[in-house]
């Protein structure tokens, strides 16, 4: 039974929460959605979010008899449901082009195939030639940044990482891994972020960082997501210390100045759950509808 305190206002801040973090795995809907301007929703996972911003609390909702109360719920409250089997040629265009939808039956997960691909030609269509699992050949111990003027900052990180869990040899790789993507002519490393790279040791490298780091991404929205996955008490794995520490140098490389072959002047981080991006229409995109879906006006 849905409580009758939720509100369209809740459902609204359920949205814009969607449009914060995304949509988890296993909480997409494959037959029915939320139309709300233009951009779609599964309906168990948004009044589950709105009974939190009306009580406190996430609702348990499971089965059938959720799913079709949730939809009764909504549409009550004067929201569009979609039922996804019955979308035709146009619609499902327009989906394809840039509109955030949740993970259904076009999208497998955050480890989707085509997502990486679809990020790819988007770059493209922006900037040209990208060159994807760009190499630096830098090294990964704090000792050899010490002609740098982070070297004391990055020194601490290590340390605190060391210290979180008592993990002192946890570099395993002497070089570090390659980047994502890198723009040729801009100097331009990209990353696409998992929900693994958010947690507790994330956080801690994120809180340590000096001001004047070179960030070309909202960095209090990725702290916001490790804490959102703190809150839903997830378990650290064996090499999380590593994937931070990596994460912390490649955040630092423009403000490093080390010289490289190819230079980098700038490092820009996407969530793999901000959107469906295999739905992206690269074609489709222009590069203020790029910088605006991503909050990288910069760009």
């Amino acid at each position: 039974m849905i409580p009758e305190h939720i509100e369209i206002m809740h459902i609204i801040q359920s949205i814009n929460e969607i449009k914060d973090y995304g949509v988890p795995d296993f909480r997409g809907s494959k037959k029915y959605l939320v139309e709300y301007q233009n951009h779609y929703y599964p309906p168990e996972y948004l009044v589950s979010l709105a009974n939190k911003y009306a009580s406190g609390e996430i609702l348990d909702i499971s089965g059938v008899r959720g799913r079709d109360e949730c939809m009764v719920y909504l549409s009550n409250l004067g929201f569009k449901i979609v039922d996804l089997c019955s979308l035709d040629v146009k619609i499902l265009g327009f989906l394809n082009k840039q509109n955030i939808v949740s993970l259904t039956k076009i999208h497998s997960s955050e480890n989707c195939p085509k997502c990486k691909n679809i990020i790819k030609g988007i770059l493209e269509h922006i900037y040209g030639t990208i060159q994807v699992d760009h190499c630096t050949n830098l090294s990964t111990r704090p000792d050899d940044f010490k002609n740098t003027e982070y070297y004391e900052a990055l020194k601490n990180i290590y340390e605190l990482l060391q210290d979180y869990r008592s993990v002192i040899n946890f570099v395993k790789e002497t070089k570090l891994p390659a980047c994502d993507f890198y723009v040729t002519n801009q100097g331009k490393i990209l990353e696409f972020d998992e929900s693994h790279h958010f947690n507790q040791l994330r956080a801690l490298t994120l809180r340590n960082y000096p001001e004047d780091v070179k960030l070309d991404y909202d960095k209090m929205k990725w702290l916001r997501l490790c804490e959102k996955k703190i809150e839903k008490g997830n378990e650290l794995n064996n090499g999380d210390e590593q994937r931070a520490w990596f994460d912390t140098l490649k955040d630092f490389l423009p403000s490093l100045n080390i010289q490289e072959t190819k230079p980098i002047n700038s490092i820009t981080r996407l969530y793999t759950s901000d959107f469906v991006w295999c739905s992206l229409n690269p074609n489709e995109l222009s590069k203020k509808e790029y910088s605006k879906q991503n909050g990288t006006d910069s760009m």
